[in-house]
C-alpha cells in the first residue's frame, strides 16, 4: 500500500471539507447578520406602534398635545407640563435608540434620516424648553445639523 497516495488523498478530502466547512460558516453568519437586521426592524416598530397606541389609549395626552400645540408650553399647569416632558423623553430615547441601530449597521441613512426628521428634529425646540437632555453626543450633533439644513 502506497501511504504518500493514501496521504494526498485523505489531505485532499480534508481540503475539500475544509472549504465547505467554511462556506456553511459564511451562510451561517449572512443568516445571523439578516436575522439581527430583522429583529431590530422589528423592535424599532414595536417601539413605534407602542409609542403611538398609548397616545391614543390616552384620556388626556392628546388634549395636552393639542392645547401645547394651539397656546404653547407656557398654557400647560405642572401637571400636563410633567406628563408632556416624561413623554417627550420618551420619544427622545425611542429616536436615540435608533440613532444607536443605525450607527451599529441595523438601519440604513435614508431610514435613520427619516426617524430623526419625523420624530426628533420637529421636536428639538421643545425638548429645549421642557429641559429634555440629550446625553449622546453624536446624537445630539446630528440632530443640530439637521435642524440647521431646515433653517438654511
Amino acid at each position: 500500500m502506497d501511504f504518500n497516495k493514501l496521504n494526498k488523498w485523505l489531505s485532499l478530502i480534508a481540503n475539500f471539507g475544509v472549504v465547505a466547512g467554511l462556506g456553511l460558516l459564511v451562510l451561517e453568519l449572512n443568516h445571523a447578520s439578516k436575522l439581527a437586521e430583522t429583529e431590530a426592524y422589528v423592535a424599532r416598530t414595536r417601539a413605534i406602534g407602542d409609542h403611538f397606541t398609548l397616545f391614543a389609549l390616552s384620556s388626556d395626552l392628546p388634549e395636552i398635545q393639542t392645547r401645547l400645540n394651539r397656546e404653547g408650553l407656557d398654557s400647560l399647569t405642572d401637571s400636563e407640563r410633567s406628563r408632556i416632558f416624561g413623554w417627550e423623553l420618551a420619544r427622545m430615547y425611542r429616536v436615540q435608540g435608533q440613532y444607536y441601530q443605525y450607527q451599529q449597521g441595523f438601519l440604513d441613512r435614508e431610514t435613520i434620516e427619516k426617524a430623526m426628521e419625523l420624530g426628533a428634529v420637529r421636536s428639538a425646540k421643545l425638548w429645549r424648553e421642557l429641559g429634555v437632555v440629550i446625553d449622546n453626543e453624536e446624537f445630539r450633533s446630528e440632530l443640530e445639523s439637521m435642524e440647521a439644513q431646515l433653517t438654511e
